[in-house]
């Protein structure tokens, strides 16, 4: 008698086999800003050495990408997993995040991020681009995890130690007076 098997969480065929035949391993299928971890059958992972005795749906099963510095955020058209501080313009109208070796602007357009995210640490998954200004950025945002990570940030105190790197850096200054506004 012949055994149906379907694949779930990915783009791969049903394959029609003989009962107690192997099932043909697919190739790994891929899945923007993920890592794919095996094919699973109840929760458990399918050893295709195994002999089929009736109809089953594998079901593909995804991974984070590990976390990722943002100073090591280099290669456009990749997608990165960063843990940081979300921090805002002054009218919350775009957001940035920032670890303890950088900061990145956050392209936003699936609005994911709400001002509810600003001073709070978070995971997220983006792919990285650069905006029309030449800055990097973080495009197609995927997922947004709250966490619990401490992170020491430490803002910039002194605007002439700024360089092009800090840009969307948090910045702290006191005492600031403005001698004219043009």
């Amino acid at each position: 008698s012949k055994c149906y098997i379907d694949f779930e969480g990915a783009s791969i065929p049903s394959q029609i086999i003989d009962k107690g035949s192997l099932i043909e391993k697919p190739a790994d299928p891929t899945k923007d800003g993920y890592v794919f971890d095996g094919w699973y059958y109840n929760d458990s992972l399918w050893d295709f050495t195994t002999k089929v005795t009736g109809n089953m749906v594998l079901t593909a099963k995804w991974n984070n990408l590990d976390i990722t510095n943002i100073s090591e955020c280099n290669t456009e058209g990749e997608y990165y997993r960063i843990t940081g501080l979300v921090t805002s313009n002054y009218a919350n109208d775009s957001y940035s995040i920032q670890d303890e070796r950088g900061a990145i602007l956050l392209n936003d357009i699936s609005s994911l991020l709400t001002k509810s995210y600003v001073g709070n640490t978070i995971s997220i998954t983006g792919k990285l681009a650069k905006n029309s200004d030449g800055n990097l950025e973080l495009n197609n945002l995927l997922e947004i995890e709250n966490n619990d990570t401490e992170l020491t940030i430490n803002p910039i105190t002194n605007l002439s130690s700024i360089t092009n790197n800090d840009y969307a850096k948090k910045v702290s200054l006191k005492n600031l007076k403005i001698k004219s506004i043009s």
